[in-house]
């Protein structure tokens, strides 16, 4: 069995057409990363298991427009997550503009947190998901 270890790298194994092996991939965001649609409570892929952590990003727009208006939303974002899957940053594009929300899309390093103050300051933020 191979166990898919690290937040990106279940991201992208979610993205393969086929695993030789049995594989487990326990942290996978969005199940619309698969290549093939989960068919009576399995992936539908040969040899391949997952748990799924996803939060409709639909949902968590709704949730914040709950506590307090909004149009304008800065999306911070693991730099690493959205250069290896940028499938997940362009449903969150469509997902915001559908709801007449704008999305500016902050990518962090995890090292220059400057640029997480900036971000908040600069676009006329209505309101930060982290």
């Amino acid at each position: 069995m191979v166990l898919v270890t690290g937040f990106v790298a279940n991201q992208l194994a979610a993205t393969c057409s086929e695993f030789p092996k049995p594989a487990f991939l326990p942290i996978i965001l969005d199940t619309r990363l698969l290549l093939s649609e989960p068919v009576n409570g399995t992936s539908g892929i040969p040899n391949l298991n997952y748990l799924n952590e996803y939060a409709n990003f639909a949902d968590d727009l709704d949730t914040l427009s709950r506590f307090t208006p909004y149009r304008n939303l800065v999306l911070f974002l693991d730099q690493n997550l959205a250069n290896a899957i940028p499938r997940l940053r362009d449903t969150a594009v469509a997902v915001s503009e559908a709801k007449g929300i704008t999305l500016i899309e902050i990518t962090h390093d995890g090292v220059n947190h400057r640029l997480m103050v900036f971000g908040v300051s600069a676009y006329g933020t209505d309101i930060v998901l982290v």
